[in-house]
């Protein structure tokens, strides 16, 4: 029983660090690499998004475990002729989610469904 009440002290301890190291990590992250981009509140949260170029409008979405630095690469040459929005979906990168309830696929298109019904309607950066 002692060995077992060690172990779980000791992979208690573990996991502890590893949060708070992870927290530190994420703290150092944030400040080196503020948010470029507008805010806008959907369901489920708030989408950061970012906005460049003039014309028809492309809208990018990234991937599972992405963001909107994904598209770094094609959003300068596509801005020459369309308007380029690039968002980090609910729970990625500066975009927040109100709990894991609207991590599900359909809850994602409903949230960028309301971005676009917002007509890019938006708040100025918030830094954490």
């Amino acid at each position: 029983m002692k060995v077992f009440l060690l172990v779980f002290l000791l992979a208690l301890a573990f996991l502890t660090s590893c949060c708070l190291i992870t927290q530190f990590l994420a703290t150092i992250a944030r400040r080196k690499l503020p948010p470029t981009g507008k805010f806008t509140e959907v369901t489920g949260g708030k989408i950061h998004w970012t906005d460049n170029g003039e014309g028809e409008t492309i809208l990018l979405l990234h991937g599972l475990g992405g963001n909107h630095h994904n598209f770094n690469y094609m959003i300068p040459e596509l801005a020459k002729h369309y308007r380029v929005i690039s968002i980090d979906r609910i729970g990625s990168a500066w975009s927040s989610r109100e709990s894991v309830d609207f991590a599900g696929i359909t809850t994602q298109a409903e949230a960028i469904a309301d971005l676009v019904d917002a007509g890019w309607e938006a708040s100025e950066p918030e830094l954490s």
